[in-house]
């Protein structure tokens, strides 16, 4: 308890020397943003478009998504070097890999553990 009470003194003491002010939250300035926020917003309806949107309009075509274009790729790979029906092997193969990582973590009764396995 009395290293937590040294700490915040340091910390306060640190702050004050250095002249960084901690900003106060208030519910009043949140609600101000939040209207300018709409505000902006719906000038932004009336005619103009976002920088994503011009991009699109520009190349013509939307981008295909993280999953999508991955798929894609990884198909396209397989039917270069001739193995196109290895391919769903291999997604199940990963997937099976996933669960049974979830599962060991789970069974170690730690989430993290369960996370990065399955992601792994």
């Amino acid at each position: 308890m009395c290293n937590l009470i040294i700490f915040f003194c340091i910390l306060v003491g640190s702050l004050l020397i250095m002249d960084i002010r901690i900003p106060r939250i208030s519910v009043h300035g949140k609600i101000n943003g939040l209207v300018m926020g709409i505000q902006k917003a719906q000038e932004r309806k009336k005619g103009e478009e976002t920088a994503k949107e011009y991009v699109e309009r520009i190349n013509g075509r939307k981008r295909e998504n993280f999953m999508r274009r991955s798929y894609r790729e990884a198909k396209m790979v397989y039917d270069t070097i001739g193995q196109s029906n290895r391919y769903q092997h291999t997604l199940k193969l990963s997937l099976a890999a996933g669960v049974t990582g979830a599962v060991i973590g789970l069974a170690v009764r730690n989430i993290l553990l369960a996370v990065i396995l399955a992601g792994g």
